[in-house]
């Protein structure tokens, strides 16, 4: 069997996690399965694993999402949250999460994690009554932009954030490669940055294009490309699991979390 016989069952796994991850912030924008299965080969042809592909390509879909909320959103999700008996914001196997109706799940999400910061477990009901005479003062401020992995809040910014994803994405591997092949010419990961690029983005993406982000992420983020490869050699030898594993939904993806490399710059890739 090939190798891109072999990873087809994983890419149809990772399609799947793109869609619903993209679908949570309203992103319409579905990959080009051809352009990214080409990059991916592309990689594999310059040593890179297929599976340390795919791992950057998820972590990064799954992490980059920015999501702005409606304040009608907010205050409803609050509302009926505080109004609700015996409510915690902490999901347990015998509570699980709150949901209210007709409110985007990764709005329900992301009140919980804000509420479960002000939350007093050992008080719950005083909780419940305090913070609902805070309702206006707390949908002011949980209506912002805030990152659909993990409920981060971010500053709003002026013509709001854009998508990502596929920059960084190309970003590592075309400095993985760089740095596997020092002294060559870049011909190969110029190559496979940009088709990896052009397949999330699912359009031709220009090189003065790609250099320009390409140097934005390492400016803001320097060790981005070193960081992601420690976290694929812990998920495979340190956790003994599989590429599959972390796509299977579910998944403890939070262990990824990227939220501590950004502290690291001065600025946040988003």
């Amino acid at each position: 069997m090939d190798s891109e016989a072999k990873t087809r069952p994983v890419l149809e796994m990772l399609w799947k996690r793109i869609l619903e991850w993209r679908q949570e912030i309203h992103i319409k924008t579905r990959p080009d399965r051809e352009r990214v299965g080409d990059a991916l080969q592309l990689g594999v042809q310059s040593g890179l694993e297929s599976d340390f592909v795919i791992f950057v390509i998820a972590i990064c879909e799954w992490w980059f999402r920015v999501y702005g909320p409606l304040a009608v959103h907010i205050q409803n999700a609050l509302r009926s949250r505080l109004k609700q008996e015996g409510y915690t914001p902490y999901g347990t196997v015998f509570v699980p999460p709150y949901q209210t109706p007709n409110i985007p799940s990764v709005v329900n999400r992301y009140v919980d994690s804000r509420l479960a910061s002000l939350w007093n477990d050992q008080a719950p009901e005083q909780s419940r009554f305090l913070l609902m005479g805070r309702l206006e003062e707390l949908v002011n401020d949980f209506t912002q932009p805030f990152r659909a992995a993990g409920g981060v809040s971010l500053p709003p910014k002026q013509g709001g954030y854009g998508w990502q994803a596929p920059w960084v994405v190309a970003t590592v591997v075309y400095q993985v490669i760089r740095e596997r092949y020092p002294e060559r010419q870049n011909s190969r990961a110029i190559e496979a940055g940009l088709t990896l690029a052009s397949g999330l983005f699912n359009r031709v993406v220009d090189p003065s294009h790609f250099h320009r982000k390409r140097r934005q992420v390492m400016k803001e983020t320097p060790t981005i490309a070193s960081y992601l490869t420690k976290r694929f050699e812990n998920l495979i030898h340190g956790h003994r699991q599989t590429i599959n594993d972390l796509l299977i939904p579910g998944y403890q993806i939070e262990i990824f979390s990227l939220h501590h490399l950004e502290e690291e710059s001065e600025k946040r890739i988003v």
